[in-house]
This record gives C-alpha cells, sequence and structure tokens, in this order.
C-alpha cells in the first residue's frame, strides 16, 4: 500500500491552453501517481499536505544578490536598488520574490507582476490554491562539485548549477552554458521525479513567488466557539484591565504634578526667562552644554560607518544643537546609504538623506544623523 500524498506538484504548461500536470509525492519526494489537469475540465484533487505550483521558467529572472538587510520591507527595498544594475527598464511592474537569509548571497526571482496574476488564476482555474509558486528550473538541483545539470522540459532547457538557474530555448540555453560541462536529462519520466525530489524540500527551489503583494491571505475567519472563548477572554480580563487604567490615570495627575513643580523651580532659578519659558529654556541650554559630547559621538559613529565604504569620502560637516550632524557624502550609488544604515543604527543613530546630485565618479548626498527613536 501507498504512503499518503504529502505533496501535490503542479506543473503549468507555457501554453495555457495545453493541460497541466498534477503528480501526488509521497515524503521523500517519489511520484505516487500522475495525471493531467484539464484548464477546461478541472479534476477534483485528493487531499494533501500542500500543493507547489511550478510555473514556467523562462518568465522569471533568478539572481544571487548581497543584501544588507534582514528585515523583509528593508530586504525588498534593498533589493529594487541593486536590480537597477541587473535589469533594465522600470522595476514598478515586476514583481520581486527573496529567498531565506543565509551565509552568503541571497536568492532573487523577478517576474511581471501581471504575469504572476495570469499564474495564480490559472490554478485557481484547476481548482489548486498554491501554498507555494516556484519557478520551475528551481526545483532542479543544484550540483556544487558536478557539471551543470540541464533538464529537458516542455520544450525549454532548465539549467542549474552553483548561482545559476534559468529557463530557455537550448540554442541560447547552449551559448550561456559555454564550455562549461553538463549533465543532460532528455526521459520525460526522469526529469519529472528530479523535479518532483525538489518540489518535497522544506522550501520548494528556495524560493516562493508568493510574496509581499502576491502573499497568501491569512485565515481571518473565527469560528463561534472562538468567539465564545474571546468573549469570555475579555469578561475575565476586564478587572485587570479598570485596575491599569485607575493605575494610570494615577501616574498621569503624577507626572503633571511634577511638571508643575518643575517649571516652578526653572523659574525660580532663570529669572531673567519670559513668563512660561523656563523649561523650554532649560531644555535649550542643556542641548548647548550636551552639544560637544553628542557631535563627538555622532562623528565617530559615522567613521565607524564609512569603514564599510573605502571609496566613500565626506566632504563637509556641519553640526547644530539639538538639529543633529549633516555631511556631505561622496559616494558610488544610492544603495551605500543602505549600507551605512545598519552600523548606524547599531550606534543608536538614524539616517536620513536628501536626492543625491551627480560628480564625477558617483553622487553627492547630503545626509542627517539624528538620535534613533
Amino acid at each position: 500500500m501507498n504512503p499518503p500524498a504529502t505533496t501535490r506538484l503542479i506543473l503549468l504548461p507555457r501554453d495555457p491552453a495545453h493541460p497541466a500536470t498534477c503528480l501526488e509525492l509521497d515524503p521523500r519526494g517519489r511520484i505516487l501517481s500522475r495525471r493531467p489537469l484539464d484548464p477546461a475540465h478541472p479534476a477534483p484533487l485528493g487531499p494533501a499536505a500542500r500543493t507547489v505550483v511550478a510555473v514556467p521558467g523562462e518568465a522569471v529572472r533568478t539572481l544571487w544578490l548581497d543584501l544588507p538587510a534582514h528585515n523583509p520591507v528593508q530586504a525588498l527595498a534593498a533589493a529594487r536598488i541593486l536590480l537597477q544594475e541587473h535589469v533594465a527598464g522600470d522595476l514598478d511592474g515586476l514583481h520581486i520574490a527573496i529567498g531565506p537569509s543565509g551565509q552568503g548571497p541571497r536568492l532573487l526571482a523577478v517576474a511581471d507582476d501581471a504575469q504572476v496574476h495570469a499564474w495564480r488564476q490559472r490554478a485557481q482555474a484547476l481548482g489548486v490554491v498554491p501554498d507555494a509558486l516556484v519557478p520551475v528550473q528551481l526545483l532542479a538541483d543544484a550540483p556544487a562539485d558536478r557539471p551543470l545539470q540541464v533538464l529537458e522540459h516542455d520544450g525549454l532547457w532548465l539549467v542549474r548549477g552553483p548561482q545559476l538557474a534559468l529557463a530557455a530555448e537550448p540554442a541560447l540555453a547552449q551559448r550561456i552554458i559555454g564550455t562549461r560541462g553538463m549533465r543532460q536529462v532528455e526521459d520525460a519520466a526522469a526529469v519529472e521525479a528530479l523535479l518532483a525530489a525538489g518540489a518535497a524540500a522544506a522550501i520548494p527551489g528556495g524560493i516562493d513567488l508568493l510574496q509581499y503583494a502576491h502573499a497568501r491571505p491569512r485565515d481571518r475567519a473565527v469560528s463561534s466557539r472562538r468567539r465564545r472563548l474571546a468573549l469570555l477572554a475579555a469578561l475575565c480580563l476586564l478587572s485587570p484591565l479598570l485596575l491599569q487604567g485607575a493605575s494610570a490615570l494615577r501616574h498621569a495627575l503624577g507626572a503633571h504634578w511634577l511638571e508643575r513643580q518643575a517649571g516652578t523651580l526653572a523659574a525660580a532659578r532663570l529669572p531673567e526667562a519670559a513668563p512660561g519659558t523656563a523649561v523650554a529654556t532649560v531644555h535649550a541650554r542643556h542641548r548647548e552644554l550636551s552639544a560637544p559630547g553628542q557631535l563627538a559621538l555622532q562623528v565617530a559613529a559615522l567613521s565607524a560607518a564609512l569603514e564599510r565604504l573605502p571609496q566613500a569620502r565626506v566632504d563637509s560637516l556641519e553640526y547644530a544643537a539639538g538639529g543633529g550632524l549633516a555631511a556631505g557624502l561622496v559616494h558610488a550609488g544610492e544603495a551605500d546609504l543602505e549600507v551605512l544604515r545598519e552600523p548606524l543604527a547599531a550606534a543608536g543613530f538614524g539616517l536620513s538623506a536628501q536626492p543625491g546630485e551627480p560628480v564625477d565618479g558617483g553622487l553627492r548626498t547630503l545626509v542627517t544623523l539624528e538620535p534613533a527613536r
């Protein structure tokens, strides 16, 4: 008796009029069954732990880049800056997916946003709700110390190697491969077996196109039982919340009294201050007295951060008490600013920048350091 299927792999063909291929896989990625799925008459699908939809790879550009940011939002912003050097044209209509962080460069997949929508609609027409949307070439194994692996699939060559993944017409793929050695697999059953093994991985292909604008919607439906439990929990929490509210009010009244006392003491120490401005005058004098120390801290933090950009230089410095350190920075490109932000944040400072002006060999940008909030 075959073990139950844990993964369902749907291979979308390049031509939407052709049937898709559905492979049911066991936990090791071995094929348990194979059947076509007709777009006009989708077959009922049995249960499976997850569904991986492999999309035609010629419409997806894959590349590996060093991303300095780890937060998903920061990673996407950094990727858009770096991709300007690798992708011709406007990036606004492109969907960018980013692989998990680790040692070395991170995998990026770039496709037309409308094309990703079309693939999701094709999957929906087949009655399929994908748990992962993966470029088909990334399901092939990438041999680290062996010749490139080349799989013949749907009229294309799927080429895989270290930091290399592409799907192209055979003639174009051959030109890209050049003189490098390759191991070619032509048998359709063998190709499907290799793709199935990749689909059974924890992260199929090392990336999922269902990110950012195409991320799977979370199930926000709450059952009636959960609603009742939430109501009971709210009732149980009501008394402590009332006590906390009373405590917060007491603290607020105490803070107001302390503020009035501070104003009285400041007015006594600064009789020359205008009525009602004594506290503000104390704060202003404190900023003036602490300015040299703040200046030293910010210059030191900027100097340490610039060690990551040996080609950059500072051509001007200005400092105003309470206004932060302003520096004129001559550097190679906009991506340099992202490189600076991480060490500055670790030192407790934020970095804001005005639009850069072109100069010989790069940009001149006025940046400002301020204490992080």
